[in-house]
């Protein structure tokens, strides 16, 4: 793999070049992504703002932005939230961002309205999604920061004024009763299957993936999250 920020990214064995636009639903490759759904923060982080471990990968992507590139309007990643309003405030899901590049003021790196998520509204509610908002602040890190926000959080990419193309790799998990973005259980290829089968981290990919019953003692308990409201980590 050659290091972040040159030209071009290359990841995995089939040399896929990253290139504005999502290459979606990366689970099915030759495992150099299976480590990204279940490490251990990033649950934990899904724990804490889901409010428990009913929950499941939603997604699983990688977006690179070119040189020139990568403006979006503002959006969330799911509709109308009535529940952030409750109290206490309920959420569907998070995304997250690994940085592969890093995020910087030149290379068009997300903007976000902080706060938005406790709205419940969509980017239906701006008069422009496309114009700047007065409370929108850049997502900034080096290569290698991880990025965790609600589903709910008003966001885009913004246009990439450097020589670069910036990468990074989305990973999203919503509640259980949310349907996915790709149903994993429907699309793992069977050599897909028989590698994650091989060992007990493989196991609990699976669990977290929906790939098998999420009531299958041998895919909870021991290998995927602890329940417990005090839980800092998932057991793996």
């Amino acid at each position: 793999m050659e290091p972040p920020g040159t030209e071009p990214f290359s990841v995995g064995h089939e040399g896929e070049i990253l290139r504005l636009g999502n290459l979606f639903n990366k689970v099915n490759d030759d495992g150099f992504f299976d480590a990204v759904p279940v490490q251990p923060k990033l649950l934990a982080a899904a724990v804490h703002v889901i409010g428990g471990s009913d929950f499941r990968l939603f997604s699983l992507n990688t977006r690179g932005s070119p040189p020139g590139l990568g403006e979006q309007a503002l959006h969330t990643d799911h509709g109308p939230n009535p529940g952030a309003l409750e109290t206490p405030p309920r959420y569907s899901g998070i995304n997250s961002v690994l940085m592969l590049s890093p995020f910087t003021e030149q290379n068009g790196s997300t903007r976000m309205v902080s706060g938005w998520h406790r709205t419940g509204d969509t980017q239906e509610a701006l008069a422009d999604p496309s114009a700047p908002h007065p409370d929108e602040q850049r997502m900034l890190g080096p290569a290698g920061t991880v990025v965790v926000f609600s589903v709910h959080l008003l966001h885009s990419g913004t246009r990439n004024d450097s020589e670069h193309t910036r990468s990074c790799i989305h990973t999203s998990f919503m509640r259980r009763d949310r349907p996915q973005q790709v149903n994993q259980r429907e699309a793992a290829a069977p050599q897909t299957i028989a590698r994650l089968l091989r060992t007990a981290k493989g196991r609990a990919t699976m669990a977290v993936m929906g790939m098998q019953d999420e009531d299958d003692p041998c895919l909870r308990d021991d290998y995927v999250i602890n329940d417990r409201p005090d839980s800092e980590a998932p057991r793996l």
